[in-house]
């Protein structure tokens, strides 16, 4: 799907702000879909706008990136600040960048399955175990302003896809071995499936499945609670499909929980 720029409307919707939405041809309900925009927020850097994944009703933010104007004390610099959606009892995540009068890149990658995403500015982590706000299906894109329409922030080249985005690519999370290094190896402490929420946690350890992997790691040590329960069958026959996703060799240490 591909959609024409977006612009901030000079008019209020029937929705908490300004701003204006399009609606997908089929709402998405299940598996991984990219969503990449090219965003630029206010022109004088005085208001701060976001940018949603909602579903049919409009308060219903499923996932957001939102840019706010920022300046530190006894700093003449203006900044952005960078964050995704924040409700209680999950913490938003922050980045900074210097303010500039241009279009930034946000790209974000959406499992639906997991209930959890990704996000990227310009390519540099926002966040990337990132709880989805509402399980409801995603129907429209929403581009808001938090402050006022005077000067609205504007997007374009708005992209969905099931593939990441043309000329993305993941940014590295260790840099490359040197030369002389043995090997790289990765240590998991207290997974603990079934203590935040069964589904929550599978999620949260198959991305960290996935972060070891794309580290290089040729070995995982597992520190031990991989369960929080020791007599939940469930939580270790899940944990036993799990960690076949790792590329590498992995190793157990029994914790008090098991």
């Amino acid at each position: 799907l591909f959609y024409q720029s977006l612009v901030v409307s000079a008019e209020p919707k029937a929705v908490a702000g300004w701003g204006e939405s399009r609606l997908l041809d089929e709402p998405i309900t299940e598996g991984v879909f990219w969503v990449q925009c090219q965003f630029e927020p206010s022109k004088d850097g005085s208001s701060g706008a976001f940018f949603d994944l909602r579903g049919k009703k409009s308060n219903e933010v499923i996932a957001r990136i939102a840019a706010e104007p920022f300046q530190r004390k006894g700093s003449d610099e203006k900044q952005i600040r960078w964050h995704s959606v924040y409700t209680q009892p999950d913490w938003r995540l922050f980045t900074f960048t210097p303010f500039e009068s241009r279009a930034y890149t946000l790209t974000m990658r959406v499992d639906l399955d997991r209930k959890s995403y990704a996000c990227w500015v310009d390519q540099q982590t926002l966040g990337e175990d990132l709880p989805l706000t509402s399980s409801a299906a995603v129907s429209q894109i929403y581009l808001g302003n938090a402050d006022t329409p005077d000067d609205a922030a504007e997007g374009g080249q708005l992209v969905i896809s099931k593939t990441a985005p043309k000329g993305f690519e993941f940014p590295r999370l260790l840099p490359k071995t040197e030369d002389d290094l043995i090997f790289r190896f990765a240590a998991v402490g207290d997974p603990q499936l079934g203590f935040g929420g069964f589904d929550a946690d599978k999620a949260r350890f198959a991305l960290a499945v996935d972060q070891i992997n794309r580290a290089g790691a040729e070995l995982t040590l597992m520190l031990g609670d991989m369960v929080h329960i020791k007599t939940d069958l469930k939580a270790y026959e899940a944990m036993l499909e799990l960690v076949k996703g790792f590329d590498a060799p992995y190793h157990y240490v029994r914790g008090n929980h098991e």
